[in-house]
């Protein structure tokens, strides 16, 4: 589903005030985005993907400038692996062993002058920074409709336990979309980092369904600071 001209200006603002933009290697695979800024005047935010295994084509839309893309991997990965991500000029961070350390991924683009990221998913990295304390605010963007799925995929997966308590901080009608600000009261800062995150989602008996469009990738968006 396309997202009304006024709701992709909004989200594609947000993308530009961001040093670094961020999605799974899963939403990599799956989705191919470029992340770009579009609809609005202003600078391409780095590209970041955190994969464990490495396990994402380098000629991914992600990496297609590879002077503005930087993948975050784990020290299990093959040398020979990382090799073919370097040669065509892209960056590679080692945070963690098997799994990737977000603290220490955090504390690696913050040297390098990243103060501020937008994560835009999936679910599962959504779930292990929203877990970890990592995220500062969630901005949510309403359908105004309802969908009935038996399985409807989690704005972020993870046990749930502790939960996530929010502060409502704005609530804005963006041409018929209402637009949440949400302050996360469980999170913490690394290095200076604090993220917020930005879903585009449908109701459902008060769950969501992510919403994908390829042309701008806004359906599970973390934006961070």
């Amino acid at each position: 589903m396309h997202l009304p001209l006024g709701v992709r200006v909004y989200l594609h603002r947000l993308r530009s005030e961001f040093d670094a933009i961020s999605v799974g290697c899963n939403t990599v695979r799956t989705d191919n985005p470029y992340l770009k800024v579009q609809y609005v005047e202003g600078k391409d935010p780095i590209r970041v993907v955190p994969c464990s295994k490495a396990d994402v084509s380098p000629d991914s839309n992600v990496f297609s400038e590879p002077e503005k893309s930087i993948l975050v991997t784990t020290s299990s990965v093959p040398q020979e692996r990382l090799e073919v991500f370097r040669s065509k000029g892209i960056q590679v961070l080692v945070a963690g062993e098997r799994k990737i350390d977000l603290e220490r991924m955090l504390i690696l683009l913050a040297q390098q002058g990243i103060r501020n990221i937008m994560v835009e998913g999936g679910s599962r990295l959504n779930g292990n920074l929203l877990s970890r304390g990592l995220v500062d605010e969630l901005v949510l963007i309403h359908h105004p409709i309802v969908v009935g799925l038996v399985e409807a995929p989690s704005l972020a997966e993870w046990s749930g336990l502790p939960p996530v308590r929010l502060s409502l901080v704005s609530l804005e009608v963006v041409e018929g979309y209402p637009v949440s600000r949400w302050l996360c009261l469980r999170s913490q800062s690394v290095a200076g980092h604090r993220l917020e995150y930005s879903y585009a989602h449908y109701t459902k008996h008060g769950g969501g369904k992510g919403v994908h469009t390829e042309y701008f990738g806004e359906d599970r968006s973390i934006r961070g600071v």
